[in-house]
């Protein structure tokens, strides 16, 4: 797009580039799947640029996979023909605005955002996580490429996450830029169980940064503070290499009886479990947003999560949940739910009352107004 370009009407031409994408499952994926989704019911022409293999396709809007290899384990790009491609499908498409989204290794992206500069178009940059101790590698390909004076927009998906990379483009806007789902689908009313049985549950990939082995850890000392007319039952959906670790785990501490890993669900399986059960946990230390989280506040479930991730964006203690700042915390949080059941209702029935501020109407507002922005920060004749 040349500096002469006229400002195109609401309707875009838009590159999603992602590292990790469907039939790959995960909350990235997922929300990337949604957000292509979403803008292509907005009526803009929207396609995804992406690594990972697969026959998925998008009802509404178009996929280029790279059909190239990817590093073992890591499944990410690592040959020069793989950025070739790239730029080939930015150059024959001649897209309007380029969003990449990044987590802390994500070479598709930043090389994305890389060539999207070199032939001119204007680009959005949102990081996906939590960038912690790896900011030292992003430093260091700043001051290769001078990346953070680029005239592209900066955002992240959680005011954790724009605090967490602030420091690395110093005086340089960082938008706000959440997840978002259909706040009205996850909206229901629970069905009557028996209030001496107390159901449990957490949404998570079984990787070792989720944590789900802290949450089996817990259980034990949770049962040891109630009393035995009460039984607690914990369900983490979901599925990854550390399940036989779990299984390994829960058999070792007796706990057959009370968690189950029921594996993947799709999100009908999810919204039927959560009417059926009364508190949500996230027990991941640095969750970037916590769509799950999230998820489970709107179908009106408690949520206890860690206070550092994006979570407490829309967790607010004694509200809608509570926070904890450490794994004991987290552990009284959940035995202070079970044992005080007025409490418990109390907060489910604030959550299915109020909806935060997460619909995707009000967020593809937001991206709209960031594809204009940077396009005119790219080319200023445009303004």
């Amino acid at each position: 797009m040349s500096d002469s370009s006229p400002l195109p009407s609401h309707k875009l031409k838009i590159a999603l580039v992602c590292d990790w994408f469907l039939p790959q499952m995960g909350g990235t994926e997922m929300h990337m799947r949604d957000l292509a989704d979403q803008l292509s019911k907005e009526g803009h022409e929207v396609h995804v640029i992406t690594p990972i293999p697969g026959e998925t396709e998008g009802e509404r809007f178009r996929i280029h996979r790279l059909k190239v290899p990817l590093l073992p384990n890591f499944r990410i790009v690592y040959t020069p023909g793989a950025f070739r491609k790239i730029e080939r499908i930015l150059k024959e498409e001649a897209f309007d605005i380029v969003h990449c989204h990044c987590n802390i290794i994500s070479p598709t992206s930043y090389g994305s955002l890389y060539l999207s500069q070199k032939l001119g178009i204007p680009a959005v940059i949102t990081w996906d996580s939590i960038i912690g101790p790896y900011r030292w590698g992003l430093a260091i390909l700043d001051w290769v490429f001078k990346w953070s004076r680029w005239p592209v927009l900066f955002s992240g998906v959680s005011e954790v996450v724009v605090q967490d990379v602030v420091s690395l483009v110093k005086n340089r806007e960082i938008t706000v830029l959440t997840n978002a789902l259909n706040i009205r689908e996850w909206k229901m009313t629970p069905l009557e169980r028996d209030p001496e049985e107390i159901w449990i549950v957490s949404v998570m990939r079984l990787f070792r940064k989720k944590r789900g082995n802290a949450l089996v850890r817990l259980m034990p000392k949770v049962l040891k503070r109630l009393p035995e007319n009460i039984r607690v039952k914990v369900k983490i959906i979901g599925e990854g290499p550390k399940r036989p670790a779990l299984e390994k785990q829960i058999k070792h501490l007796g706990l057959e009886d009370i968690v189950e890993l029921p594996g993947y669900r799709t999100r009908e399986e999810i919204r039927k479990v959560f009417s059926r059960v009364d508190i949500y946990v996230q027990p991941t230390r640095w969750e970037s947003f916590g769509i799950a989280a999230l998820e489970a506040r709107c179908a009106g479930l408690p949520v206890v999560a860690k206070i550092r991730g994006g979570v407490k964006g829309f967790i607010r203690a004694g509200k809608e949940g509570f926070l904890a700042r450490t794994d004991q915390e987290l552990e009284d949080h959940l035995v202070r739910l079970i044992l005080e059941p007025e409490l418990r209702e109390s907060i489910a029935r604030n959550n299915r009352e109020t909806e935060p501020p997460f619909d995707w109407k009000e967020v593809m507002t937001q991206h709209d107004a960031l594809y204009l922005k940077a396009i005119k920060l790219k080319n200023p004749a445009t303004g």
